[in-house]
């Protein structure tokens, strides 16, 4: 899932299902967005970095490596040229941006056809169709709701088995609920639905069985029955891993990747991103905030530990001091493997020896204050003034895309720096990133961060 935890913690983050082989009960076919909203609606030290930095992707490694030339084309039967058809009209017919892929969902060599369209930010509703009698047919009309926010979906490959997962925060609870699907006679059935919904003071939770409350014995026990930690074949449908539908001769590409080749070649080289701290400034003493990441990815460190799903909820004063079972910290400290794809169209190449002069400038224009800059500049540095040049390249999307951060209550100022750059012997043209200074008013929450990207 999307908010997966430390690494050994990667697969046992996806729970509830596998066990595709096991008989299953039927169920009514397709939820409603409408029915789901009812239910649910230490920083490390530098001279490590570099060790750890080794295992980082290149430029050309990561999700920009994805070649077409290089992949295996997809068969050409009957159901691409049908989907083709399909693609082409929905173009013509829908104004939302959309992606495309084609997956393998039940046990037949027959592709299916996956369409992820925006219905907000950083949010994908998934319609999945198949095509059967010589036609396209929809599997799920309302779609799976919110993909890439609040929800998730996964299948196993030509396994009969996938499943949307929805994360709902509200009130004084969380509730994480599992959907379990097959195809039956070329509908969509839902098989089981499994829910957790957890309080955030006491941690008590609330378990619940297709709809029905049930004790945790029972709960575990369906669980292990449907225990997907074991089965390390899962895939995740992403937007990132997909292709975006831009024009009609997209469709094309869209058309000839396996999504299963596209996902595994994404993901074999997450990018490290190296210490991103949350500092937080209150307009009034002993506040209590709460800080919620999203990340695409899996975390590798976090200083303090979170103490609520994803996150922390901290006590913070209006000078930056944040209080955390006894504790004082200056900022929230965490560290991560993420499935970006940072970019470099834009930037600055600076010599190594020129670097501290070089971010001096330009971390004030950025927004960050005095202290905030002479701590990004302790860390980076030493790294950085190594080498011959930096091509440098401040994210903006690329990163808030795979590191969503939600702040309660919501900042009035927010401010998220993350410096991507990577070394060359020599020095290199690029167009000049430009920067409009923001206003540091009310309650400012700031980030800073970066990937040294080999």
């Amino acid at each position: 899932m999307k908010k997966i935890k430390l690494l050994a913690l990667l697969l046992a983050a996806i729970t509830l299902v596998s066990g595709c082989n096991i008989q299953l009960s039927q169920k009514d076919s397709d939820i409603s967005r409408e029915e789901k909203s009812d239910d649910e609606r230490s920083d490390k030290e530098n001279s490590n970095k570099e060790n750890s930095n080794k295992e980082s992707s290149n430029v050309a490694s990561t999700l920009t490596s994805a070649d077409p030339d290089k992949k295996e084309e997809t068969g050409e039967g009957s159901e691409i040229e049908a989907y083709r058809e399909f693609l082409r009209d929905y173009y013509d017919e829908e104004e939302q941006e959309f992606y495309a892929t084609i997956l393998l969902l039940d046990e037949d060599e027959q592709y299916e056809l996956a369409v992820l369209v925006e219905n907000g930010i950083d949010a994908y509703d998934v319609y999945l169709y198949l095509y059967e009698d010589g036609q396209v047919v929809s599997l799920n009309e309302d779609g799976f709701y919110s993909c890439g926010a609040d929800g998730n979906f996964y299948y196993f490959s030509q396994e009969n088995c996938f499943y949307y997962e929805y994360d709902s925060f509200g009130g004084d609870t969380s509730k994480i609920t599992e959907y379990v699907y097959s195809i039956q006679d070329g509908e969509l059935v839902l098989e089981h639905e499994f829910s957790k919904e957890t309080e955030y003071d006491s941690e008590e939770s609330t378990y619940y069985v297709d709809s029905e409350v049930v004790d945790e014995d029972t709960y575990e026990d369906y669980e292990s029955e449907y225990d997907a930690y074991s089965n390390d074949s899962f895939l995740w449908l992403n937007n990132s891993f997909c292709d975006f539908i831009d024009e009609k001769d997209d469709i094309e590409k869209a058309l000839s990747r396996d999504y299963e080749d596209e996902y595994y070649e994404a993901i074999i080289a997450p990018v490290t991103c190296d210490k991103p701290v949350i500092y937080l400034y209150p307009e009034k003493d002993n506040t209590y905030i709460s800080a919620q990441l999203d990340i695409n990815g899996y975390f590798t460190c976090l200083d303090p530990a979170f103490n609520m799903d994803n996150g922390w909820n901290v006590v913070a004063d209006r000078n930056g001091d944040i209080h955390l079972d006894g504790k004082t910290y200056d900022y929230l400290f965490w560290e991560a493997e993420l499935y970006a794809n940072f970019s470099f169209d834009q930037g600055f190449c600076v010599a190594g020896d020129e670097t501290k002069g070089f971010l001096e400038k330009v971390l004030p224009q950025l927004g960050l204050n005095e202290k905030e800059t002479s701590q990004f500049i302790e860390y980076w540095l030493p790294i950085m003034e190594k080498n011959p040049y930096n091509v440098i390249s401040f994210q903006a999307d690329e990163y808030t895309d795979c590191a969503g951060l939600e702040i309660t209550p919501k900042p009035d100022t927010m401010i998220r720096v993350f410096m991507a750059f990577y070394e060359s012997d020599s020095y290199v043209e690029l167009p000049e990133q430009t920067f409009t200074s923001p206003e540091r008013e009310g309650f400012v929450a700031i980030e800073w961060g970066g990937s040294y990207v080999r």
